[in-house]
């Protein structure tokens, strides 16, 4: 019974320390002029912009033959390109495997449309002519300012509400705005159904009113 009480005492002084320390950490809010409060504000955007990556990649044993082959397939999709975007190419380059001794010829390019419902359908179409590697689908919008704007309402409201949380009466006197950025999972910085995830970070100061 003794243990058990020395438990229940320990307890209850801790619980007493712990209120104590946060009623501290209000009380030094309180009595300072100034409070500096972080805040962040999300947005979900309709995509309005998608890149597909891909890769040609052939192989033959004389780099011309290899060369032939992929421009052959490029010409194939580039035909198409009215229809479902722009071809732009990133890459190339030409290597011989050791092994083998026969040469690899290897174009990566970007596919920037705006028929964002047809990705799917586009990267099927890229594949079935010849397109031998999809390195991801990047989206993006075309005029992310309003949007940008809104996150940081948002993300000011956000350090608002702490304020307020804190029963602090203090009026704003300095906002510094860290930065918005895509929220990125995977290859892409999309939550997966053409829409975006931006993400926009304050920093507040508070005076005493």
């Amino acid at each position: 019974m003794k243990k058990l009480w020395i438990r229940t005492g320990s307890f209850i002084l801790a619980c007493i320390l712990c209120l104590g320390a946060m009623t501290s950490v209000f009380a030094d809010y309180s009595d300072a002029d100034t409070v500096t409060l972080t805040g962040s504000g999300t947005v979900f955007i309709p995509a309005d912009i998608a890149v597909i990556r891909f890769c040609i990649e052939t192989h033959a044993k004389k780099e011309s033959s290899a060369k032939a082959q992929n421009d052959e397939i490029l010409e194939t999709l580039m035909a198409y390109e009215e229809d479902f975007g722009q071809i732009a190419e990133d890459s190339y380059y030409s290597f011989e495997d050791p092994n083998s001794g026969r040469m690899t010829v290897s174009r990566c390019l970007s596919l920037t449309t705006d028929e964002i419902e047809s990705v799917p359908e586009l990267t099927e179409h890229l594949i079935d002519n010849g397109a031998t590697a999809i390195h991801g689908v990047w989206y993006s919008v075309k005029n992310v300012k309003p949007y940008e704007e809104e996150a940081l309402r948002l993300a000011i409201q956000n350090a608002e509400s702490k304020a307020g949380a804190m029963g602090l009466t203090l009026r704003i006197s300095e906002i510094s705005d860290y930065g918005c950025y895509q929220r990125c999972d995977g290859y892409d910085c999309s939550n997966g159904n053409g829409q975006i995830v931006l993400e926009c970070n304050v920093s507040v100061v508070y005076k005493r009113r």
